[in-house]
């Protein structure tokens, strides 16, 4: 289960790469279901978690529980099948950057910023089935892009819509 922040030391509930792929190996389910509760965090961190969850070798379903934006919308693009509880929320942006430095160090931070938009926009491609290059308009256009289940369904970002599990917490 994700249920924080992604890849943010500072964050007392940060889940890493590292963990996600030890809960994978030790995952015995023929078709793993990553449960996802995020606020975000780190994309670049979340496109490593979205490619342990891609390269497992067996189907995996992603469940939104509550709340995906940002990196933890990223990862939820992961499973094979994209679930949301019916009162989730997706919410999907373009990367951000806090940067300082001169002329050189802010190019820099341009390619990246480029970059890790390719591929959130190739992430949410293959799930809504539309073109990368239309989903990275989406991106950089729309600011914060939020999404109820319904609307994440009609969207294609999701393939269904799921009863929420209220049975304690997380």
């Amino acid at each position: 289960m994700i249920d924080g922040a992604i890849g943010d030391p500072t964050e007392a509930d940060a889940v890493f790469y590292t963990d996600v792929l030890a809960a994978l190996r030790a995952c015995g389910d023929p078709m793993p279901v990553v449960q996802v509760t995020s606020w975000g965090g780190s994309a670049r961190e979340g496109i490593a978690i979205y490619d342990a969850i891609r390269c497992d070798g067996r189907p995996t379903v992603t469940r939104v529980r509550r709340i995906a934006s940002s990196a933890g919308a990223l990862v939820a693009m992961a499973g094979d099948r994209v679930e949301i509880e019916a009162d989730a929320f997706l919410m999907f942006h373009g990367a951000i950057a806090y940067v300082a430095g001169d002329g050189p160090v802010f190019g820099i931070a341009a390619d990246l910023i480029d970059q890790t938009n390719q591929a959130l926009a190739a992430a949410m491609a293959r799930i809504s089935g539309r073109s990368v290059a239309h989903e990275l308009t989406q991106l950089i256009a729309a600011g914060d892009r939020w999404l109820s289940a319904d609307e994440a369904l009609q969207a294609g970002y999701v393939h269904a819509i799921v009863a929420p599990h209220y049975g304690g917490l997380p």
